[in-house]
């Protein structure tokens, strides 16, 4: 598992969010509840979810920018427990302009250690 720090997370996280609204997330979201207006359970992934109540207006676009944002840093939060509790995961520190340098010194680490 890669794991950068928290706050670096959280900040590509907040990052990534806004990347997706711009990138027409909204829209996107309104055509799938005109399309499909009996919704399975697609709608119930973070991101869907929190846009679905903004179209209804439920939320403003501030709102459900941050509502995302944090529901996303929860769900990593679930993942980093799930992992801390896999007795044969391995963590790779990956922070920063470096991470990719860490990852690969730990691959040709294993590959060295498994004679391939």
């Amino acid at each position: 598992m890669l794991q950068p720090p928290v706050e670096e997370l959280t900040q590509r996280i907040a990052e990534r969010t806004t990347a997706m609204f711009e990138a027409g997330l909204v829209a996107e979201v309104e055509a799938l509840l005109r399309d499909y207006p009996v919704q399975g359970t697609a709608l119930q992934a973070i991101g869907y979810k929190e846009v679905v109540q903004h179209v209804r207006g439920n939320s403003t676009l501030t709102e459900v920018i941050d509502a995302v944002t944090r529901a996303t840093v929860r769900y990593a939060k679930r993942q980093r427990t799930w992992f801390r509790a896999e007795k044969d995961a391995v963590v790779v520190s990956a922070a920063g302009s470096g991470a990719l340098r860490d990852v690969e010194s730990w691959l040709l680490t294993v590959i060295a250690e498994h004679g391939r």
